[in-house]
């Protein structure tokens, strides 16, 4: 039995598999996580090959299933980072892309399939810093911004990029909130809004808002301060990237 216990962002998960090598099992795992021995008292949720496919369950909950390996061990690692956002109450997860420039995140809030990772590439490849094309990680007693270094995701043929994040554990200040809309075909339009329409669009993509509330209001409002924030549309990223990384040098 591979076994394998896991404590990240205050949450502690235990993996259990009987079908699965120990270095299998570990491949599920984001870099920067750090495997241990299976922990006391944690939740347990195992990974299994059924009849027809592989299992990933949570006791009676299934969580992620496959019929290919390769596949199935891709979709539990999603799943796990499902998992730690959906339970973490410090850091708070809000869904973003973030990249650093010059020293301040510059957070790019939206839903999944909202052109985060083509956005966060891009700025990337014109010399930004990579922290996440999905989580943005703001610590609850200071509102700074932390990493989330998975591999950036990419829809179409470049499934996935291995971009290093080179993040100081305590964070950076966060210089920036971009709230924009893909429009096929537009140029970028934007305005600049007030701190309070910066923090309500962060709260309107944090993981677990509700069962966070009384905490996200002070966190948001410590990281926000000293932060710009905008709102509007833009078209393809490649005509857009100057001003917007223009605007967070401002």
């Amino acid at each position: 039995m591979a076994s394998l216990g896991l404590h990240e962002y205050g949450v502690q998960l235990n993996l259990e598999s009987p079908d699965l090598s120990q270095v299998q099992l570990q491949s599920v795992l984001m870099t920067g996580w750090r495997s241990r021995d299976p922990l006391d008292d944690a939740p347990v949720c195992q990974l299994f090959q059924g009849a027809e496919r592989w299992e990933f369950r949570d006791g009676d909950r299934l969580l992620a299933q496959h019929r290919e390996l390769p596949r199935f061990l891709a979709a539990v690692g999603s799943q796990l980072q499902r998992y730690f956002a959906e339970f973490s109450s410090d850091p708070i997860f809000v869904h973003a892309g973030v990249v650093v420039w010059k020293d301040r995140a510059m957070l790019f809030p939206g839903a999944s399939y909202s052109g985060k990772s083509t956005l966060v590439h891009e700025l990337v490849g014109a010399g930004a810093s990579y922290f996440s094309d999905e989580y943005a990680l703001l610590d609850a007693q200071t509102g700074r911004v932390r990493a989330f270094p998975r591999e950036l995701a990419l829809r179409g043929p470049e499934r996935l990029v291995n971009l290093p994040s080179n993040s100081p554990p305590e964070g950076v200040p966060l210089g920036s909130v971009w709230e924009l809309r893909y429009t096929p075909g537009a140029t970028l339009q934007v305005a600049e809004t007030t701190l309070g329409q910066g923090i309500l669009s962060l709260i309107g993509n944090t993981v677990r808002a509700r069962d966070l509330g009384p905490i996200l209001l002070p966190a948001f409002e410590r990281g926000i301060r000293e932060a710009r924030c905008f709102k509007g549309i833009r078209g393809e990223v490649q005509d857009c990237l100057q001003q917007i990384l223009e605007g967070s040098s401002q």
